[in-house]
């Protein structure tokens, strides 16, 4: 699994051998080896080799960036939810979702995921309400905090 790299902790001005590039950068040897395999510039005039730390900064920043989740251009981008199931922006399926108030001004949309069909969640104020219906069925769920509120009896 992909995962985003701590990049700002490399300092530029700072030789790193392969085993102290892994671990500034909180990942194993074999990730920086298969970096040199994939293109990151490495001296090996002597051993050990060395890494300039502005070239790992820069490839590890460029691997990290890859993975930022990118939300759709439209028009309406209420209709996309943060599935982390899929890793990206996805409308839920059929366009329908509830909306459970957890107070009297703010509440929750869930839907299922059209992609993965995991529970996708977007936390909403009651005042975008009317927005977001005209292109979402919306169905309002006045008991689900009822069981959260300790004054029932």
């Amino acid at each position: 699994m992909a995962k985003k790299y701590e990049w700002h902790r490399v300092k530029i001005h700072f030789p790193y051998e392969i085993r102290e590039a892994a671990k500034a950068l909180d990942c194993s040897i074999a990730t920086i080896r298969n970096w040199v395999k994939d293109g990151l510039p490495i001296v090996t005039d002597q051993k050990p080799y060395l890494i300039d730390g502005r070239d790992l900064r820069a490839f590890a920043r460029e691997r990290s960036e890859g993975l930022k989740w990118v939300k759709p251009e439209t028009n309406a981008p209420w209709n996309y939810f943060a599935c982390f199931r899929c890793k990206a922006f996805r409308k839920p399926a059929l366009l329908m979702v509830d909306f459970i108030p957890s107070g009297p001004e703010k509440g929750r949309l869930e839907g299922i995921c059209e992609a993965c069909e995991a529970t996708i969640v977007k936390f909403c104020k009651a005042d975008k309400l009317p927005q977001c219906s005209t292109t979402l069925d919306v169905t309002y769920q006045s008991g689900a905090d009822t069981l959260n509120d300790p004054e029932t009896p």
